[in-house]
């Protein structure tokens, strides 16, 4: 059977959800505020309990700034700082089970010569162990994203592109590409393992302190878990 999806960038995606998160604060009358241009570089607290975050301007002056609190939340992804934070706190860092595939990828933005609404996904196969998904994204543009086993990544140079998709043995997306412009560099990807952070030891995180999705448990993204 047929079923929907939305395809569109990470970028329109994140705005949207961030529209709707201040969207609903306002209307129940929640009191949120969003730092622009500022990250986080450490906890604030000890071994038993965090009671903040520093965080720092990415301007010219790079102030730091202390932002005391009840309870923090990482929801900073696979690149999760937070072990090494916690250990600096005297706190053990948590247990990492960790399963690597060493699949690869590549993404790379193209405007099709003329309008086209079929999507395409080529599966590896034993074979050829690549594969690729063309999808459709905002403004007009279409996404290409290339993936491949360890010793088959895709490439991460813009003009190698075309040739790894003519190696998956599907001629019509390689005849498609070729009349396409490229809107975008290649971007590669490789940090794809699959990874748990065991917060949910006995002991394993300190009072007022808590991890969420990816800064927790990260898995391969074709797997769509987000």
């Amino acid at each position: 059977g047929r079923h929907t999806t939305t395809s569109c960038t990470r970028a329109l995606f994140d705005a949207t959800v961030r529209a709707r998160v201040l969207a609903e604060a306002e209307k129940s009358g929640t009191r949120v505020e969003v730092l622009q241009a500022t990250e986080a570089i450490g906890l604030l607290g000890g071994a038993d309990r965090v009671t903040g975050v520093r965080v720092r301007a990415r301007d010219a002056g790079r102030a730091e700034r202390e932002l005391p609190a009840d309870l923090v939340v990482d929801a900073s992804g696979r690149g999760s700082r937070a072990p090494r934070w916690l250990a600096e706190l005297g706190a053990p860092a948590p247990r990492e089970e960790v399963v690597d595939a060493g699949i690869g990828y590549c993404t790379q933005m193209f405007r099709p010569a003329e309008p086209l609404d079929v999507v395409m996904v080529i599966q590896p196969r034993p074979d050829c162990p690549r594969g690729a998904a063309w999808s459709p994204v905002e403004g007009g543009n279409w996404l290409l994203t290339l993936s491949g086993v360890r010793g088959q990544h895709p490439p991460t140079e813009s003009t190698e592109v075309l040739g790894f998709v003519e190696s998956l043995g599907e001629p019509a997306l390689y005849e498609h590409l070729r009349s396409c412009e490229p809107v975008s560099p290649a971007y590669g990807f490789r940090d794809t393992s699959n990874r748990r952070r065991h917060y949910d030891a006995p002991g394993g995180v300190p009072e007022g302190f808590l991890a969420v999705s990816d800064a927790a448990c990260t898995f391969n993204p074709i797997h769509g878990h987000g």
